[in-house]
């Protein structure tokens, strides 16, 4: 780093690049900015790029960055402890349960509606309809989801590491579910977060991008690999303690393997079972859309997988 939002990316003893580091609200935002061209790469949702593709957004998505590390944070007093038991109680209940996610079309988003459409509830945003069993509140931003159970706004929420250990350490919420204790088996140690680039970059500074996806990958690997020296960089960084960074069950990793794939397809097919793609992907299959939307070339250049 050369200032606290410049960066210098070095090869060979080389600046190659310098980037300008912006830490956004969530997915929604970056995707925004980078559809306004005052953002060139993101990491962030898979699932908010392939909507954003979807809308016309000329961006590629290169590799994962992480898999995992998503829970349900349902508020301390609740009635229930598990996703099972959220699901009973949320069938009894006369008026909806109000439920929040930070971005709208976030991994976690979309894994917590389709998970409680899934065990047959009914799931709305239109805070009118007293039919439904859950009304889905944007929360708009990563840093609402602990003040919105402790407000009472929501009483539950799905959302990344380190915010439902946070929530925990904090007294305000338990942990209802992960990833890998939702029904069904699906989601265990799901693909969430990937490296999103627009094309203008990836055609114009290609050897830009093939370093920055190498610094990636190291740097994922020592996250991975290192974690309790990757808990004390971070605990400085977001001003939270060392114990409650290191409860954390994301595996980090930028490979390229069939878990990924069938992943990304999985989420395809919910978001199109939730009727999410309206533009070019609309009434299309996976297969048909793929390589539209990932390029696996720069990942596939690093001998060390």
């Amino acid at each position: 780093p050369i200032s606290n939002q410049h960066l210098e990316l070095v090869k060979k003893g080389e600046v190659i690049a310098i980037f300008e580091f912006t830490l956004v609200k969530g997915a929604s935002e970056s995707v925004t900015l980078m559809t306004q061209g005052h953002m060139d790469i993101a990491y962030g949702s898979s699932t908010a790029y392939m909507t954003a593709a979807d809308q016309g957004l000329d961006v590629s998505i290169l590799a994962p960055i992480q898999s995992g590390g998503v829970a349900i944070v349902a508020d301390i007093d609740a009635e229930y402890n598990t996703f099972e038991e959220l699901v009973e109680y949320a069938k009894k209940q006369e008026k909806p349960i109000m439920a929040g996610y930070h971005s709208a079309v976030s991994s976690p988003r979309i894994v917590l509606e389709y998970a409680l459409r899934d065990a047959g509830l009914k799931v709305t945003e239109d805070t009118s309809d007293f039919e439904a069993d859950v009304v889905l509140i944007d929360l708009k931003g990563l840093s609402n989801l602990i003040p919105s159970l402790s407000s009472g706004q929501v009483e539950l929420w799905a959302g990344p590491v380190p915010h439902p250990q946070n929530a925990e350490a904090q007294g305000i919420g338990k942990i209802i579910a992960t990833l890998d204790e939702l029904p069904g088996g699906k989601w265990v140690d799901f693909p969430c977060c990937t490296m999103n680039v627009h094309n203008d970059v990836i055609r114009n500074y290609p050897e830009v991008v093939q370093a920055l996806v190498q610094a990636t990958t190291d740097i994922h690997n020592f996250a991975n690999n290192e974690r309790e020296e990757t808990a004390n960089l971070l605990s400085g960084f977001l001003g939270l303690e060392k114990e409650v960074l290191l409860k954390n069950d994301t595996t980090y990793s930028t490979e390229i393997n069939e878990k990924f794939i069938n992943g990304m397809r999985l989420y395809y097919e919910a978001m199109t079972e939730m009727g999410k793609f309206t533009g070019e992907f609309s009434g299309k299959e996976f297969d048909e859309i793929k390589d539209k939307v990932f390029d696996f070339s720069f990942r596939e250049n690093i001998a060390d997988n």
